[in-house]
């Protein structure tokens, strides 16, 4: 077969340079620069905080920047689930994100925050919160975008998930040990 393309040669590499020339230009044609950003699914994190943290670059083309690392970018704020940016030709982005929903107030300490089901920690706890309160030992990690680690977290998750599917709705929640009882 490399026999039968060898006369071919002169003319297969002009057409692959012309092609690479082609999409070269194509890619850095000024059209593809990002004129349009829409971002939807955003009810708590404000757009301009989104567009912050993705960091488009206004004068480089839609196809030569990255998408996935603007979305792990975006993921990095605390009430961010999941983003995802599309293309849209020819210069037209768009971000979607999915935001956490918060389900309770760990308390440790004393620091508090708003967790999501998940134990992410979303913001500092406000006093006009109305969701349930998990007290846990002193010391854990209550920094925004960080999760709350450890069983006790999760057991009172648990617990709490339990009582709520029986018909009851516990204000605050913590664990003892038999020495509290003493």
């Amino acid at each position: 077969m490399p026999a039968r393309l060898r006369p071919f040669w002169l003319p297969i590499v002009f057409c692959a340079a012309v092609v690479a020339g082609a999409l070269a230009a194509a890619a850095t044609w000024p059209g593809f620069q990002p004129q349009r950003i829409a971002v939807t699914g955003n009810h708590r994190v404000p757009r301009d905080e989104i567009l912050a943290e993705a960091a488009i670059a206004p004068h480089v083309s839609i196809w030569l920047q990255n998408t996935r690392a603007m979305a792990a970018r975006i993921e990095r704020i605390p009430y961010v689930a999941t983003a995802a940016v599309q293309r849209f030709p020819p210069a037209s982005l768009r971000i979607v994100v999915a935001e956490r929903v918060p389900y309770a107030v760990v308390r440790s300490g004393g620091g508090e925050a708003v967790v999501d089901r998940g134990l992410r920690a979303l913001s500092p706890a406000d006093s006009s919160a109305e969701l349930p309160v998990f007290v846990l030992e002193p010391g854990v990690q209550l920094s925004p975008g960080t999760f709350v680690r450890g069983n006790s977290a999760r057991e009172l998750r648990d617990a709490y998930e339990t009582t709520r599917a029986r018909g009851f709705a516990p204000v605050e929640m913590g664990l003892t040990g038999l020495a509290d009882w003493w």
